[in-house]
């Protein structure tokens, strides 16, 4: 497996440095951050588009592996799920910001008012991204978190805001 390098050229990925401050964190190979990520799954009821979506946010997240900064990027990706699912799901349009699309998959019973919470931490991250001063990151105790959560609830709002199929099964997700 090949992976590309900022120049533009290939390396094999054991050639790839990975970011000094996993190993701080005890993190020792990508695999921890895979097994992390393989824990998030998509509920088989969630669109192709924004199941991509998610897919791509996972990979970004055990990439950070050797660029720490894409933990940020893996978030605001999930995120960009989220906002298409939830337009999606309630039928709206392009001029409903995040705020209210939230806060409308609550009132409809779509989200939880703990889920509510912790999505608009998350899209006030995003928010403060859109306009930095400097590069920024989050921490994986930031972003796991939310991705945990981003997953769980874009195949919740597909489920017409069941928490888990009602057979208690994963419904088949992957």
């Amino acid at each position: 497996m090949k992976a590309d390098t900022w120049w533009g050229g290939d390396l094999p990925t054991e050639l790839v440095d990975p970011d000094a401050r996993w190993q701080e964190l005890g993190v020792d190979t990508i695999h921890d951050l895979e097994k992390e990520a393989s824990r998030w799954t998509v509920d088989p009821r969630v669109p192709a588009g924004k199941a991509k979506l998610l897919a791509v946010a996972r990979s970004l997240f055990c990439h950070s592996y050797f660029t720490y900064e894409y933990l940020l990027v893996s978030t605001v990706w999930g995120l960009f799920s989220l906002e298409a699912g939830l337009r999606d799901v309630l039928g709206a349009s392009e001029k409903r910001n995040l705020v209210e699309l939230v806060d409308e998959a609550h009132r409809r019973g779509l989200v939880s008012d703990g889920q509510r919470e912790m999505l608009h931490f998350a899209r006030q991250f995003r928010n403060k991204l859109a306009h930095p001063k400097e590069q920024q990151a989050f921490t994986v105790g930031v972003s796991a978190p939310i991705l945990e959560m981003i997953h769980d609830v874009v195949g919740q709002i597909y489920r017409g805001g069941e928490a888990e199929p009602p057979d208690g099964s994963n419904g088949g997700a992957v």
